[in-house]
């Protein structure tokens, strides 16, 4: 998968039970290790924040695989995809949903009264359900630690009041209220359970503002006029 698929991607989770809203006040980083790709080969996924601003590194694993970059700033809706191999980068406008509900279909998340310890934070095991407008279900569990965690959905979060009314689940709204976050997800398929994603390590630490600009010497490019989200960039800037 290449970066600026991988971005996207990333970006989807804004629409996803793994996205809450961004952290306050939480500034560090954060490390992930991601088996939804391959289980042999997991990728590991560095979450960076400071503020409004929030950076995901992806390097996945293996010979040949992608490393990639998104920066978003989740005061101006803006999204900085870094393509290290090529030393490109491109930034674009975020639009928000305009139902994400719809989108999401019915969805539902229980606390089970289960807790964990994850990195050496406490959290609290929640079920989800979702579902889809096809009749179709899906469902799996994720431990929710206060302030800290998994923080894409934050781009959600920043359009606040510009979604319709009744555009987000309520359970997100929930979730942003008490500043809840995933540090651990697992996946639940014919009844069984696997692990997705997990905080190995959160480093509680100030952050340079230098961290959430697009590395020096690296080319921007911008996508033609009606490509914007059709798939990879141009090879040429």
């Amino acid at each position: 998968m290449s970066p600026f698929r991988h971005a996207l991607l990333l970006a989807a989770l804004a629409a996803a039970p793994a996205g809450a809203a961004a952290a306050q006040g939480f500034e560090g980083v954060v490390t992930f290790v991601n088996y939804r790709q391959s289980k042999d080969q997991p990728d590991t996924l560095v979450q960076t924040t400071k503020g409004a601003m929030l950076r995901l590194d992806m390097m996945g694993a293996g010979e040949g695989a992608d490393h990639g970059s998104v920066i978003v700033d989740t005061k101006t809706h803006t999204m900085t995809i870094i393509m290290n191999k090529e030393q490109r980068f491109m930034t674009m406008q975020m639009k928000p949903p305009t139902s994400l509900a719809k989108e999401l279909g019915d969805f539902t998340l229980t606390k089970t009264g289960r807790s964990e310890t994850v990195a050496g934070v406490r959290c609290d095991v929640y079920h989800g359900e979702r579902t889809e407008e096809g009749g179709g279900k899906k469902e799996g569990e994720a431990c929710l630690a206060k302030g800290v965690g998994l923080m894409f959905g934050a781009i959600l979060a920043s359009w606040g009041s510009q979604l319709p009314k009744g555009s987000v689940p309520a359970v997100f709204q929930q979730l942003e209220k008490e500043d809840l976050h995933v540090v651990e997800a697992w996946e639940i398929k014919d009844g069984k359970k696997s692990l997705s994603t997990t905080a190995v390590k959160i480093d509680r630490k100030p952050v340079s503002a230098s961290v959430f600009q697009p590395p020096a010497g690296f080319t921007e490019f911008k996508m033609p006029a009606g490509m914007q989200g059709a798939g990879a960039p141009p090879s040429k800037p």
